[in-house]
């Protein structure tokens, strides 16, 4: 059949799309090899490669029609074609330019799969800021101005769940290992036929074949031989076709991490900072779905390290510090088919005393002696949801999310992570993370007649407790290990499954145990029994089941019995959650929650329509003011949890709101969020200096962190 037109065009986009990301990785890397000062040999060869990258692109946006993704590179062929010929010099503020059109270029290649065509937006504008610097006499005033792009979060230049680059090398690999398995299918026919003989052999008897039981012996006995022979030749090529196809499932790291070059220099630009991210071990391969699994976690990482770590570059120098800080990413092989993946800054590294003073203010932690609080509870309190000790939330960070989403990253991979810092000198995370995630060794138990498997990796150890030996603390039963008590906890209550207290089945005076461990906490379950260890095959849930709590995925045993995979670390912390829910209903009284009163402050109709509908859907009471004059005099007649305010308005702006509010000897305290156009440095460090306690800029929107930091201010 032939091709249509549009199923042609609609596959040479696709194919197009891959293709301009490699040139647009290669384009960034070439300029932030430049920038970061390249000696004059290595520019040149820099130079030519941009050059190329740039002509390629160019051709293949235009073969697809892609006129103005074409006028940018042309523009840009151009220039690398003058630095080539001595005729222009790659100062900062024309790479400044190459690096704005190369991240329009991936805007546009975005807007593709979002609306059906390439982003038109300010590209004429962009090619003649490119052409400006070709002038034979450039004007006095400068190069035209152009407002900033924000950082472009690199996420989305990750490997693709739909689509996958493999070797042709590894392709025959696997179809030579399927084809051998001809051979075992050809030998399954003729057990087959072999059980048939028997079959009849058993049913014609003694008339036919004389001493039935010999005879008898005598098949069974070569049919067994047959069938451990198939068994070993099927078990190896099973386990060698199933080593082929975990190797196409590899990618190495580079392929994430290729564009965290680039979001470092635009996010340490955006905050006043210089930083250099430096990578190693990019070329190790790991199971695809790890990668995907792991790039939210190390952004939120490499974030960190340079939002709260690297210092100004005159804080820097004072401290004896060069001016540019520096993030490590280190990507090691470990035994035991693991990684160890480091993400290291040399800033000014963690306030411990901070964190413990805010960890006792929300509750986190209550420790005897704050002075004597360990690493691991240091590390298990910033890993908590809402735990920031930021005063100032913008789009960037302080919501307190960032950490606590590493951590459930990794523990749901069976991974580990720790924590080193030190005053002025940086902070250091650590993760062990698997290869792959296809198989582990897991534990088997039953509760409630149901049967579970737990990761070995979590398992600390099983005994059997006589029940005498299960004493009860502040309303808490515990077990006592190696002196220390240890909570103890029924796994059928924990998962719901509707058990009796004091009823485990079968278990007369003694209790089964399984100890667990996950994220420095460790809890004891009780459980039916425990059956066995052994390697399984994980499956993990598809959509709807992928956010069934404390289940991370299922295993198939047997004959076709489905057996759900337990996630221990989030089954310590529903056990917990559990408990303490329990124990504030048995202190406090029920009271009914009052709904907390919001003022959306808005000059913009249609905006303060938006904004008051998606507040008071998430069960806010809401009111509303025209602008900042409007506002103050609301809040002297009536009581409000939290401001929701635009900036530029007309009486009373956004700031000047701020600002009286926060010098009202009533009103000081009212949490206030700016949600604003505004998107520059100067205008967040303002925001931060009249006293808004979060900073939202209106072109990075998103509905959902707006209700979660009102959550956390309200």
């Amino acid at each position: 059949m032939t091709e249509s037109k549009s199923d042609l065009s609609r596959r040479l986009l696709e194919t197009f799309k891959v293709e301009a990301e490699e040139h647009i990785s290669a384009l960034t890397a070439g300029l932030i090899a430049i920038e970061k000062g390249a000696d004059p040999d290595q520019q040149a060869k820099v130079i030519e490669t941009l050059f190329r990258e740039a002509h390629s692109l160019k051709g293949a946006s235009r073969v697809v029609n892609l006129r103005q993704i074409g006028d940018i590179c042309q523009a840009m062929e151009s220039l690398f074609a003058a630095a080539k010929a001595g005729q222009l010099t790659m100062a900062p503020e024309v790479l400044d330019a190459l690096h704005r059109a190369n991240d329009a270029i991936l805007d546009s290649l975005r807007a593709l799969d979002r609306i059906g065509k390439e982003s038109g937006e300010k590209s004429r504008e962009l090619v003649r800021s490119l052409e400006f610097f070709l002038l034979p006499s450039q004007p006095e005033r400068g190069a035209p101005s152009l407002s900033p792009l924000p950082p472009q979060a690199p996420v989305e230049t990750a490997p693709s769940s739909h689509t996958v680059r493999i070797s042709a090398e590894r392709i025959s690999a696997v179809l030579r290992h399927a084809e051998e398995l001809l051979s075992e299918k050809i030998a399954s026919r003729e057990r087959l036929r072999d059980l048939k003989e028997l079959e009849e052999f058993a049913v014609s008897g003694v008339k036919e074949k004389g001493d039935f039981r010999s005879g008898l012996k005598s098949h069974f006995s070569k049919l067994s031989r047959r069938s451990e022979s198939d068994f070993h030749h099927l078990s190896n090529m099973v386990d060698q076709l199933l080593d082929d196809v975990k190797m196409m499932m590899l990618l190495p790291f580079h392929t994430l991490l290729e564009t965290f070059p680039k979001f470092v220099r635009d996010l340490a630009r955006e905050q006043g900072k210089e930083a250099n991210l430096i990578i190693q071990g990019e070329e190790i391969e790991v199971d695809r779905r790890i990668l995907e699994e792991m790039k939210d976690p190390i952004l939120h990482l490499v974030r960190n390290a340079l939002d709260h770590g690297i210092e100004k570059p005159e804080e820097r120098v004072r401290k004896g510090k060069p001016a540019c800080g520096k993030i490590e990413l280190f990507i090691v092989p470990k035994e035991g088919g693991k990684i160890e993946l480091t993400v290291r800054d040399d800033g000014g590294g963690m306030d411990v005393e901070k964190i413990r003073q805010k960890g006792i203010e929300l509750g986190l932690i209550k420790p005897k002696d704050p002075s004597k609080l360990s690493w691991e509870e240091v590390l298990e309190t910033i890993c908590r949801s809402g735990f920031s000790t930021s005063s100032f939330i913008t789009d960037i960070s302080g919501r307190g999310l960032g950490l606590a989403i590493v951590r459930e990253k990794v523990e749901r991979l069976n991974g580990k992570i720790s924590l080193e810092t030190e005053a002025d000198k940086g902070s250091l995370f650590r993760l062990l993370l698997p290869m792959t995630m296809s198989t582990f060794r897991g534990t088997f138990i039953k509760s409630q007649g149901h049967l579970f498997v737990i990761p070995t990796a979590r398992v600390e150890r099983v005994l059997r407790v006589h029940k005498e030996n299960i004493q009860t603390v502040e309303d808490r039963e515990t077990v006592e290990l190696d002196g220390n008590a240890v909570s103890l906890a029924n796994l059928g209550n924990v998962l719901d499954l509707a058990v009796e207290p004091g009823d485990e089945k079968g278990e007369g005076d003694y209790r089964s145990v399984i100890v667990l461990a996950a994220a420095e906490n460790r809890l004891a379950f009780s459980v039916d029994a425990i059956e066995e260890e052994k390697e399984v095959l994980v499956k993990t849930w598809s959509h709807p089941f992928s956010h069934i709590r404390s289940v991370t995925g299922a295993t198939v045993i047997g004959a076709g019995q489905v057996v759900p995979v337990l996630n221990a670390a989030e089954l310590i912390q529903t056990a917990i959650a559990k408990s303490e829910e329990i124990s504030r209903e048995s202190e406090e009284p029920v009271m009914t929650a009052e709904k907390k009163s919001i003022l959306v402050v808005e000059d913009s109709i249609t905006t303060r329509t938006l904004l008051k509908n998606i507040i008071e859907s998430a069960g806010y009471e809401v009111k509303t003011a025209v602008d900042g004059q409007d506002a103050y005099t609301q809040l002297a007649a009536e009581h409000f949890d939290l401001i929701v305010s635009d900036i530029d308005m007309p009486r009373l702006d956004g700031f000047e709101l701020t600002s009286k509010v926060r010098n009202h000897k009533t009103l000081a305290d009212l949490p206030i969020v700016l949600v604003t156009a505004l998107e520059s440095r100067d205008d967040r460090q303002r925001g931060m200096e009249v006293g808004a306690n979060a900073y939202i800029v209106k072109s990075s929107f998103d509905q959902s962190n707006l209700l979660e930091i009102i959550h956390q201010l309200a």
